[in-house]
């Protein structure tokens, strides 16, 4: 098991060497960071008590080791629930305000980056107007 860890880590390094192993590793430290800010707003949105960043960078690795499980959206529920004090409903409702969040965030960074590169008339084009 060691052995093939290793073979896999020698592979990555020589596909994309240290740089490249270096920005993989920071693109993944700003996707967390950006999903417990995104979970801590939807906590605050549903009214979850104790939604500081450390409670709520907490919440987010559990829900991370639950997203492995089948079924594991539901758990990530419960464990916002019991840790945030609010109905395991609104928990669902958190989870799916902090998975909208992004999409909306970078829907609008893709229309801005289109804007700037191609302008308006050509993203009117695109989208059919």
């Amino acid at each position: 098991m060691t052995q093939d860890l290793i073979d896999a880590f020698s592979d990555l390094y020589g596909l994309f060497g240290l740089v490249g192993i270096l920005i993989f590793v920071g693109f993944l430290v700003v996707g967390f960071i950006f999903y417990v800010l995104s979970l801590k707003w939807g906590i605050k949105k549903v009214n979850g008590s104790d939604n500081l960043f450390g409670s709520t960078f907490v919440t987010a690795i559990l829900s991370y080791i639950c997203s492995g499980i089948p079924c594991g959206c539901f758990l990530s529920a419960y464990i916002i629930s019991t840790r945030h004090k609010v109905s395991y409903g609104n928990g669902i409702l958190a989870l799916i305000l902090a998975a909208i969040l992004p999409l909306i965030i970078v829907t609008i960074f893709t229309v801005v980056a289109i804007m700037l590169t191609i302008g308006f008339p050509a993203l009117l084009a695109m989208l059919g107007f």
